[in-house]
């Protein structure tokens, strides 16, 4: 993220429109040192509006902060929280990526101070290296992107230290007195290989309810009751919820997720533990790679499936219109949760997969550009055959997402929506 500090007078549509002048186009001579922008998008509609932009490769989301008259010119963490409240709304949830990031790292030295001394471990490697792995496994299983109902790149940050703070004492112990883990192998059971697995078992157990918050502050924190399913609360002012667009479908499935690769990594911890050839080690770990990191059961858990198709004539149309259908999905998954009931056994469950198929079924030679977005459905126990009158209830929330799209005021002229349900043969 790069933010920019600024007057009242500049906004984000001026920086697109110079940014936009500075884009390199294909008669651009390129050289090793030569600085590339080869995209930028404006998302004015998002949550927090940003520039999205890539320059020499490298993507970057670009935030305005305009200080207000009263406040004079300062460093983001010099802020107190008074001259914060004196910011509008979307500069304060720019403010706050920075002053969150600052939290997080005040508490990750208290936490290794308190365990290098208890424990002689390099806790920030760890803590490192496990959130890393939880979000890989997490864009891998497609449950990763905040628009979706997911908790995204910080929220799963959030979560690592939460975890971390909670239970590294209870993990560390475990692990450094289980009889089947000898000191000659050690080696083979990584302390962060536990600890991901904990991290898993942690969270497939974790009561949405209540509120994860890394301090007292956060814990503070008023909840809707409507609107907040999940509680993932930022570390610093003005603490809000970063989950507020989870679903119970979401929640259902990202729960789900946990406990499965808990379970996989547990067997393969106990096999490691057996095991005495290398030979041996080495195919297991193949064997976690593939089902815990490389593989989602996304196209085995669902026979029916929800597809969203947006086509455009240029690919800086389709920008526009995935982060369109990104930022309206979650509203889709309610109207849907709604028209079934909210009764876990007989409602439904609709699962986003995150991330899209660009240009499916597409030659060469077509014109125009087109995204395909999938949300496995499950309906009551998950029959393979739908009856009729669910069917209609199905498309009828679909055709009002249809509808929404023909509402929105920004559309390119060229996009259009096809939102249908196909059943896996």
């Amino acid at each position: 993220d790069l933010v920019v500090i600024a007057p009242k007078s500049l906004d984000l549509t001026s920086i697109y429109y110079e940014l936009e002048s500075l884009k390199s186009n294909d008669t651009t001579p390129a050289t090793d040192n030569a600085i590339r922008i080869s995209e930028v998008v404006l998302l004015e509609e998002a949550l927090v509006p940003i520039i999205k932009i890539v320059i020499s490769k490298i993507s970057i989301d670009l935030l305005l902060v305009k200080f207000p008259d009263e406040v004079a010119a300062t460093f983001i963490q010099n802020l107190t929280p008074q001259e914060i409240a004196l910011f509008d709304e979307t500069s304060v949830r720019s403010i706050s990526g920075v002053t969150d990031a600052l939290e997080i790292s005040k508490i990750l030295t208290e936490l290794d101070s308190e365990h290098n001394n208890s424990h002689n471990v390099n806790v920030s490697q760890l803590f490192k290296t496990v959130t890393l792995a939880v979000k890989i496994w997490a864009k891998k299983h497609g449950v990763y992107k905040n628009a979706l109902g997911y908790p995204g790149g910080f929220g799963y940050t959030v979560m690592s230290l939460f975890f971390f703070s909670d239970q590294f004492s209870l993990s560390y112990r475990r692990w450094s007195q289980t009889e089947e883990i000898k000191p000659e192998k050690k080696d083979r059971i990584p302390l962060d290989q536990v600890l991901l697995c904990d991290f898993f078992e942690f969270y497939s157990k974790w009561n949405w309810k209540k509120k994860l918050a890394l301090n007292k502050e956060g814990e503070n924190y008023k909840r809707n009751a409507v609107k907040d399913k999940m509680m993932i609360i930022t570390p610093s002012y003005p603490f809000h919820n970063i989950s507020r667009n989870a679903s119970r479908s979401t929640i259902v499935s990202l729960c789900s997720q946990f406990k499965k690769s808990c379970s996989l990594l547990q067997s393969f911890t106990s096999q490691q533990a057996k095991s005495n050839q290398n030979t041996n080690l080495r195919t297991l770990a193949k064997e976690l790679k593939r089902s815990v990191f490389d593989k989602t059961d996304f196209f085995d858990e669902y026979h029916h499936y929800i597809v969203i198709e947006v086509s455009v004539d240029s690919r800086e149309e389709l920008n526009s219109c995935v982060s369109w259908v990104e930022s309206r999905a979650v509203s889709l998954i309610y109207g849907l949760e709604k028209k079934f009931g909210e009764e876990e056994g007989n409602g439904i469950i609709v699962r986003p997969l995150s991330g899209y198929f660009i240009d499916v079924g597409r030659k060469e030679t077509d014109v125009g550009s087109s995204a395909v977005f999938l949300m496995g459905v499950k309906i009551g126990a998950g029959e393979k055959e739908m009856e009729e009158g669910t069917g209609q209830k199905l498309r009828s929330g679909m055709r009002g997402f249809e509808a929404e799209m023909g509402q929105w005021s920004k559309r390119p002229k060229s996009a259009q929506i096809k939102v249908e349900c196909r059943t896996k043969e």
